[in-house]
């Protein structure tokens, strides 16, 4: 990953999808989209009245809705505690404190006050017609979602709504999964602390336990890592990468909607931290090692501590790959038609954000240092369908593709000597891995590329 000194500013007119995903996703990069992303939402409208928390439209359209929320007050191991309440009568509340205007509700109030923050609620899934907002498309290629709305067994989803006063805010956190995350402030503004991915280790305390509250560190300390900060504003929307530990404080009365995501850039480091987590775990309980079972105790505990186990995460990468497979398939198929057809043209990689990222040295020498880079010189020598869109979604598959086979290569091996799938499993997911390998080829081999190019992916 490069080095992120500062979060930029980009206007989301102007940064296409697909530049997002060159510039940012593929680096593990967080970004600012201005207000213009969000003009046109319905809660942008009707949740807010003079750029405040409109609490009379809460009251009356959805103030039976049970509500989780959090006092920021109060910590209970390693956490806000939270509760439930009606949100009619969070709104009460909240409408006394705006009335008050004091600081009594501010953050390094007494343990007595209570300083309530709404957090993770499930908005969409508890009024599924009430169309609060338009998904950015920079953030459309959702995995995390799409598996649990596949999920027969359970409900759930990570999409969210926050509100809060002044002063309510989150403890410093990396996102579970180590899922992308975007919030977008309704109303309000957030102030953020970001630290990228492995400079959390010098908050660290001698047990490998981050701080609750970033604050308490004394950052002119030598060895600690000074946090990136951010002030998004009412309309904005912040993308925060995979694995970036981040602090969050309401600075005004705040409402913002929040999802948590994956795709085929982060998973294998969403992997990467289950591995981890299971480590941990084997740790733990290595005392025991000798016990019948004693490998599915550790996926067990995985489960109740990390929310996936390797099974889960299986069966994750098998719902996303096929739908991929098959879309892949037939963008291959509709390449054999024009290449049997002679409907050709001269191959332009740079029409393709995709192609013209993997092909950077820089990217290969970051993500791939043993594999030989692919120049876009050499690239361009190649012929393929004069079509932008079917070049970039062929393309977009095809990275997906690579990505899920490889994870899941990775996780057949280490069931062999973890015994975390039954043989049934492995054999299907080993299949699974064939059929991806199959297609990519035949992918190659009809664009005139040779097959070690995807192993750029």
């Amino acid at each position: 990953m490069v080095a992120v000194k500062e979060v930029q500013f980009v206007s989301s007119s102007s940064l296409s999808d697909q530049d997002f995903f060159g510039t940012f996703l593929l680096w593990n990069k967080p970004c600012l989209f201005d207000a213009h992303m969000t003009s046109q939402w319905r809660s942008r409208k009707e949740w807010v009245k003079q750029k405040k928390p409109n609490v009379d439209f809460f009251k009356e359209t959805f103030g039976d809705a049970l509500v989780p929320v959090a006092d920021c007050g109060r910590r209970e191991f390693g956490a806000h505690p939270k509760d439930s309440m009606l949100l009619r009568d969070y709104m009460a509340y909240w409408e006394t404190v705006m009335e008050s205007q004091t600081e009594q509700l501010a953050r390094c109030n007494s343990q007595l006050e209570k300083s309530l923050y709404l957090k993770d609620w499930h908005f969409t899934k508890a009024f599924p017609d009430y169309i609060a907002y338009q998904l950015p498309p920079h953030f459309s290629v959702d995995w995390l979602d799409e598996f649990w709305d596949k999920r027969a067994d359970r409900t759930d989803d990570y999409r969210f709504v926050y509100m809060g006063p002044r002063g309510t805010w989150t403890p410093l956190h990396a996102d579970v999964y180590r899922s992308y995350s975007w919030s977008a402030n309704v109303c309000g503004s957030k102030r953020w602390l970001l630290f990228p991915p492995g400079e959390e280790e010098s908050l660290q305390n001698c047990s490998g336990s981050v701080p609750f509250d970033v604050q308490d560190i004394d950052m002119r300390e030598g060895e600690v890592t000074s946090p990136i900060e951010v002030i998004q504003n009412a309309g904005e929307v912040i993308f925060v990468p995979s694995g970036w530990y981040h602090q969050v404080e309401n600075l005004e009365d705040t409402i913002s909607i929040n999802h948590n995501w994956a795709n085929a850039c982060n998973l294998d480091i969403m992997f990467d931290k289950l591995e981890s987590d299971l480590k941990e775990v084997q740790h733990a309980i290595a005392d025991c090692r000798d016990m019948d079972g004693w490998h599915k105790q550790c996926q067990t505990i995985l489960l109740a501590n990390s929310g996936m186990d390797y099974m889960e995460f299986v069966n994750y990468i098998k719902t996303i790959a096929d739908r991929v497979v098959s879309q892949l398939r037939d963008a291959v198929n509709c390449l054999r038609h024009h290449r049997q057809t002679e409907q050709r043209a001269d191959f332009l990689p740079r029409s393709c954000d995709l192609l013209s990222a993997l092909a950077s040295s820089d990217f290969s020498a970051n993500r791939h240092p043993t594999v030989a880079t692919v120049s876009l010189e050499s690239l361009c020598q190649f012929h393929m369908l004069d079509d932008d869109c079917t070049l970039r979604f062929t393309l977009n598959r095809a990275f997906e593709a690579k990505r899920l086979g490889v994870v899941l290569h990775k996780i057949i091996v280490d069931s062999l000597c973890l015994d975390v799938l039954e043989a049934s499993d492995r054999v299907q997911a080993e299949d699974l891995v064939k059929q991806i390998d199959g297609i990519l080829k035949d992918c190659c081999r009809l664009m005139g590329l040779p097959c070690e190019w995807f192993e750029l992916l």
